[in-house]
């Protein structure tokens, strides 16, 4: 079962260090603060870059539709890829 995080601080480097090392799992949906306001959440990390795919908004609201249209575009991709199909 998925293990969620109280809101990690993005902008905090200790918290970017251990997530891209390994010490702490992210998973799709997580909470994520990136600077001051409205909180965002997490799609995917990419180790190799280092770099984090999140939704903003200026309400939870707008996030959590974000959020949701986010995840049904990266499952299409996941399944096209699978079929060979770009």
């Amino acid at each position: 079962m998925a293990q969620f995080h109280k809101t990690l601080d993005l902008w905090n480097n200790n918290t970017v260090e251990a997530i891209l090392i390994g010490a702490i799992r992210v998973n799709r949906g997580q909470w994520v603060q990136c600077g001051k306001g409205t909180k965002s959440r997490l799609i995917s990390v990419n180790y190799q870059s280092g770099t984090f795919n999140v939704v903003h908004g200026s309400n939870y609201q707008e996030v959590n539709k974000r959020f949701n249209t986010a995840v049904f575009h990266a499952r299409i991709a996941a399944k096209r890829s699978q079929m060979g199909v770009f």
